[in-house]
């Protein structure tokens, strides 16, 4: 563990996920470009999966067990978050 990221993380990366995510994306960008011919929305797709992508990697790279005791408040949160749509 010389530097930030631990080598056997990428390593162990699950490539046919991340080809799966990108290919289902691909297509949704087409299915968007076809049906509506607008630029507008299938830009706005093109940011909300960069932004998602780049917080999955990011996720990836975390210990979850470091996630584990943040738990109660993430539940706390959502939970709040199903209380707000009532």
């Amino acid at each position: 563990m010389n530097g930030i990221i631990d080598r056997r993380r990428i390593k162990n990366l699950d490539f046919i996920f991340l080809s799966a995510v990108l290919v289902l994306f691909i297509i949704g960008i087409v299915n968007l470009q076809s049906a509506g011919g607008e630029t507008g929305v299938w830009k706005n797709q093109l940011l909300w999966f960069g932004l998602s992508l780049v917080l999955m990697l990011i996720l990836i790279f975390i210990d979850y067990h470091r996630l584990l005791s943040l738990s109660i408040f993430f539940y706390l949160f959502c939970l709040g978050l199903l209380v707000l749509v009532l």
